[in-house]
């Protein structure tokens, strides 16, 4: 009887013995064989077409796996398609940053009314936000995102050097604290019990 052998490089679950191994002609017809029973045995999609070699230049693409139906291109206008804030734009119209400025009013009265700050709480400082500044807000978040540090209090750090002064010319950090605690997209009472997220109709609005 041939002695069994095992691949390091496989499955402990491939066990090959050597005269198996020596019916193959190259390391290409072991490899095969093996993608081969891994084929027969799955239940996933049939992938062979993919597999087939086709020569692909400019004047012959790849052939398109899944078919498309539709109109290619973007739809929205854009004058200036190297400024960023066009495209955001488009997804941030007026009406969603209005709409966002209003609940987020609306939600910070209802918990300072409902619930008593203390003393030296922040919230004592509250003054409603308009479409202006939470566009700020929004690009603070953007630039924490480019300009990243440990902690959020670090980017109105006042220390030399990790001082960024971008950050305290934009919003002071009382200020984005507040926003960040009182932002809201819908009322409570406005969101669908069948649905697990709460802004479920703001996202429909994107």
């Amino acid at each position: 009887m041939a002695q069994k052998r095992k691949l390091d490089y496989y499955d402990d679950d491939f066990d090959f013995d050597t005269e198996s191994l020596s019916s193959f002609e190259s390391d290409e017809d072991f490899v095969h064989s093996i993608s081969s029973s891994e084929d027969d045995s799955s239940d996933e999609e049939d992938f062979s077409s993919v597999r087939q070699w086709c020569k692909i230049d400019s004047s012959s693409p790849a052939p398109s796996r899944f078919s498309f139906i539709g109109d290619v291109g973007m739809k929205a206008c854009v004058t200036n398609i190297s400024d960023p804030l066009e495209y955001f734009e488009l997804f941030f119209t007026d009406e969603i940053v209005n709409h966002i400025v209003t609940e987020t009013n609306i939600f910070a009265a209802e918990n300072l009314n409902k619930f008593k700050s203390k003393e030296h709480s922040r919230t004592h400082h509250w003054s409603e936000t308009n479409a202006n500044e939470l566009r700020v807000f929004f690009a603070t978040l953007i630039l924490q995102g480019i300009i990243t540090k440990p902690t959020v209090r670090m980017f109105w750090s006042k220390r030399k050097l990790i001082e960024t002064p971008s950050f305290s010319n934009l919003m002071s950090s009382r200020r984005f604290d507040l926003i960040m605690q009182f932002i809201h997209f819908d009322r409570n009472e406005n969101t669908d019990s069948s649905h697990p997220h709460k802004t479920k109709k703001d996202m429909d609005r994107f």
